[in-house]
């Protein structure tokens, strides 16, 4: 009888920087890069990366990580308002905002 391996066991889907850059095959310091120009789907968690392996085996099929801000980033998180005629109204409307509290941080 095969013993099936127990969950702490198996490949996590959550991967730090080293552990996402071993399974890519690539150098800490290329992936780390990647993941500050926002080339790669990661996650910043305080100080460090985080990558989420599904999305790197997406992004590794060639679907490319939405641009931060982006209405398909968007959609990647509320995808219930998907068909909401208002939606690129109200991403104007939080874009705007964001820009002017930025704007005024400067000061």
């Amino acid at each position: 009888m095969t013993k099936r391996p127990t969950e702490s066991m198996q490949a996590p889907e959550v991967l730090t920087l080293q552990e996402a850059a071993e399974y890519l095959r690539v150098a800490e310091s290329e992936l780390s890069k990647l993941a500050d120009e926002r080339g790669v789907p990661c996650q910043r968690i305080g100080e460090d990366w985080r990558f989420h392996k599904p999305a790197l085996i997406g992004w590794l099929a060639g679907s490319e990580a939405p641009k931060r801000g982006s209405k398909e980033a968007v959609m990647e998180y509320f995808g219930i308002f998907r068909d909401d005629d208002d939606l690129e109204e109200q991403l104007a409307k939080l874009r705007s905002y964001r820009d002017s509290t930025d704007t005024e941080d400067e000061e």
